[in-house]
């Protein structure tokens, strides 16, 4: 929750400093963007465990272990997942490329956004959903979204302003 919670707060920051339209989505976004992990924990916790033997085994990122064992990762489960709710496409493809944002033109800025959000948040150790290691960055994403320097500090304070008001919002925390 609390890595989840920090992404989506640090996507709707990122998305008001580039001024695009209806921030609160990418909130939406940042909040799903792990779903298929959680859908992989809760209904294959044996596959899931082979993930993770593997990922400690090898030291790779968390995403390299998945499509090792499964053939697809987080990604592709919270696609299948979305795509079967009928949420909006733009929000699927955004939550199905939040880590090769350069991969899919249709919601190119809104996946850049999230896959921004998500390496400050891991970055910043806010909660885990299971991966260890910071996923590197993107260098297309930060340029797609024109961002400078200031955007981290700015980013990193303001998801540590936001983040305890969020949390009781959500969890009664």
């Amino acid at each position: 929750w609390k890595h989840s919670l920090a992404c989506g707060i640090g996507a709707r920051l990122i998305a008001l400093e580039r001024r695009l339209p209806k921030a609160d989505r990418l909130f939406v976004a940042g909040l799903l963007h792990d779903m298929g992990r959680l859908v992989l924990y809760l209904e294959s916790p044996k596959v899931a465990m082979s993930v993770f033997e593997l990922y400690r085994k090898e030291r790779i990122l968390l995403r390299e272990a998945e499509a090792r064992v499964l053939g697809y990762d987080h990604q592709n489960i919270a696609e299948a997942l979305l795509r079967s709710w009928k949420y909006p496409p733009t929000l699927v493809l955004t939550v199905a490329h939040h880590h090769q944002p350069t991969g899919c033109e249709a919601a190119r800025v809104e996946a850049a956004v999230i896959h921004v959000a998500d390496h400050l948040v891991n970055a910043m150790r806010m909660g885990s959903s299971g991966e260890r290691f910071v996923p590197p960055l993107n260098p297309q994403a930060w340029a797609t979204l024109g961002l400078t320097p200031g955007v981290i500090e700015s980013g990193v304070s303001g998801i540590d302003e936001q983040f305890e008001a969020v949390q009781e919002m959500f969890l009664g925390q």
